[in-house]
């Protein structure tokens, strides 16, 4: 069996990748930075299939020993970090972290990479349906999608310079297993807040396990070079809303606050966040920001037509995610 290094195994998404890559019968270099603790794949592990790797990023020798064993990689994006303002330093060691990666693995033979990036680096458009030929305008988002752009530009870059990678730009994900959680913050959040927001923003919802059955299949399929939009249903932010609150057994808001006031409370909310030093922000910016700068409705031919991929029912995925939040504790009574 060939094998997969995974980088980025303890996120949301690469959990699920590294589900289906056991499924399509690949070995599993599971990577972590800090522990061989997996969470989020706690009911599937140990595996025989899975091998866990502890690898601080900085340990450049290390990680080449551990390329040399796979023939693949796949790395998960860098995560938005739950607070945009003030984390500067954050996210230079960030960036640095990834070119440590991509420097080791442009000296290494592995045949080909997937990097895991984000719908909101793909560039906007008025009406319709957006694709990966549309062209991100030069200011687009504030500073946690800016750096989002800077991080698939380094990616981009080494391309350039002979690596074999391709991007996967996935849209809003959601389903189980989400422990860190990502979405799962999402969520919390519009179960419980009593107002709609964002009243008229286009976003996509897919179902976690089809964008990382999208993630594998650009690793079978995809062009070197190119990139995968990989999206399932097209709606309004407040359709969502709506499917939260009804799976809550909840009603739905009468009233829709301006955006404008969304990004006073969210500022507002992380400036609060700096002055306490708290781990998170009531209301994150970097979540109105991937909303409205960040999202819209996309189209997903290309994956299709070139990798076979088949988005499945993101709706369903929207209830079995509510039902795995719930049963966890990370949802209000």
């Amino acid at each position: 069996m060939e094998t997969v290094f995974l980088i980025g195994g303890r996120s949301f998404i690469g959990g699920h990748v590294c589900r289906v890559l056991i499924q399509r019968g690949y070995n599993v270099l599971l990577h972590s930075t800090s522990t061989p603790k997996f969470e989020n794949l706690k009911d599937i592990l140990p595996h025989p299939q899975v091998t866990t790797v502890v690898c601080p990023y900085e340990n450049t020798q290390l990680l080449s020993e551990l390329m040399a064993k796979a023939k693949f990689l796949i790395f998960s994006a860098v995560p938005p970090g739950k607070q945009t303002l003030g984390q500067k330093q954050a996210k230079g060691r960030d960036f640095s972290n990834l070119n440590n990666i991509l420097e080791v693995l442009s000296a290494h033979p592995i045949e080909k990479s997937v990097f895991i990036s984000t719908c909101g680096t793909i560039g906007s458009i008025d009406i319709g349906s957006a694709d990966e030929n549309c062209i991100a305008k030069k200011g687009q988002g504030w500073a946690g999608l800016a750096f989002k752009f800077e991080i698939e530009k380094l990616v981009m870059d080494y391309y350039k310079k002979g690596l074999k990678i391709v991007i996967v730009n996935p849209t809003m994900f959601i389903g189980e297993h989400d422990t860190k959680p990502s979405t799962g913050e999402f969520f919390r959040f519009l179960d419980k807040f009593p107002f709609i927001i964002l009243k008229g923003e286009k976003i996509n919802i897919i179902d976690v396990a089809d964008a990382a059955l999208g993630t594998v299949l650009a690793l079978e399929k995809g062009r070197v070079g190119e990139r995968y939009i990989l999206g399932g249903r097209n709606i309004l932010h407040e359709e969502l809303i709506a499917r939260i609150k009804k799976c809550g057994g909840k009603k739905m808001p009468k009233f829709a606050i301006p955006l404008s006031l969304s990004i006073l409370t969210a500022v507002t909310s992380e400036l609060i966040n700096l002055i306490l030093k708290q781990d998170k922000p009531m209301v994150p910016l970097i979540g109105i920001e991937l909303q409205t700068h960040g999202s819209q409705h996309y189209s997903t031919a290309k994956a299709e037509r070139e990798l076979g991929y088949v988005p499945g029912d993101a709706w369903a995925a929207v209830d079995r995610a509510y039902a795995w939040y719930k049963d966890h504790g990370m949802l209000s009574k």
